[in-house]
């Protein structure tokens, strides 16, 4: 045998194992998607398979060398070669485009299962949202206690304005008593309802007699009785932040004042420093 015809022989060969090889690899790679063993086991085989046709392509290359291209006998057979290997590309490209499918196939339930897991959470939070759901503030109730007036129209004004706006409605279904009487007639004006309850309830002076007026009331505390003693102590107190609210403290600094508290509770300091000590060190007749 010549040399030509040997290396002919030996290159042939070596095309052939090539071909079994991939062949055997493209088997594989079908078996394992007909058994859905998984998208790493079949991406793995393909890179295998990847493999395998490029070193069938080289060994292709080197076998159709021991050919002559010009040669009218041997053109037939290149050709047949070449249709060949045009065969196990087309294989090639079907194996890709069955693992493209599987991953879309993957990307697509996972895309469905995020949506609904994410859909599962927004239904829960609207659950949990409705389930837990902050009460509505309520609406401040004025009945006509002077004492009330002040926060009573801090709070309106902070609260149902912003949602009610002038509405006089709004503002009457807020009073009752003796509040709702002041009004009477003139409850579809905004304006002249809340001019009323001031000229009423909102005039520093009124408000600073009716408080003289129940400290003034108030009986002496006997030695020894301590309930009476926190009882007045807190009383004075309340009336002292009631002036303070409207910056009418100083009204307790009199004299007069001083002279009939200290008569009230003979141990006076420490009503004082029982004072300080609820609000923090801040004397009630600094």
């Amino acid at each position: 045998m010549s040399v030509d015809a040997d290396h002919k022989r030996v290159t042939k060969k070596k095309r052939s194992t090539a071909k079994g090889r991939f062949h055997r690899i493209y088997g594989r790679l079908l078996e394992g998607i007909q058994d859905e063993s998984g998208i790493i086991v079949v991406e793995k085989i393909l890179q295998d398979l990847e493999t395998a046709y490029t070193e069938l392509e080289a060994r292709h290359e080197v076998f159709l060398e021991t050919f002559d291209s010009e040669n009218e006998e041997d053109k037939p057979k290149i050709n047949e070669y070449n249709h060949d290997l045009t065969g196990m590309y087309r294989e090639l490209c079907k194996s890709r485009s069955l693992c493209e499918n599987i991953r879309q196939k993957i990307k697509h339930e996972q895309d469905s299962k995020l949506k609904e897991q994410n859909s599962m959470k927004h239904a829960k939070k609207n659950k949990d949202t409705e389930t837990f759901r902050v009460k509505k503030l309520e609406a401040p109730i004025f009945a006509g206690s002077i004492r009330d007036y002040p926060s009573f129209k801090v709070d309106y004004e902070r609260h149902m304005i912003s949602s009610y706006g002038k509405d006089p409605y709004a503002l009457k279904q807020c009073l009752s008593g003796e509040a709702l009487t002041v009004v009477k007639g003139v409850d579809n004006d905004f304006e002249e309802m809340f001019r009323r309850l001031d000229m009423k309830y909102g005039r520093a002076e009124k408000l600073i007699d009716h408080i003289l007026n129940e400290l003034k009331r108030l009986k002496k505390v006997q030695e020894g009785d301590n309930m009476k003693f926190i009882s007045v102590v807190e009383t004075v107190e309340k009336c002292w932040l009631d002036l303070k609210r409207m910056n009418l403290e100083s009204e307790m600094n009199t004299a007069t004042m001083v002279s009939q508290i200290e008569k009230l509770l003979p141990l006076y300091k420490n009503v004082n420093g029982h004072c300080e000590n609820k609000r923090q060190n801040r004397k009630v007749f600094p």
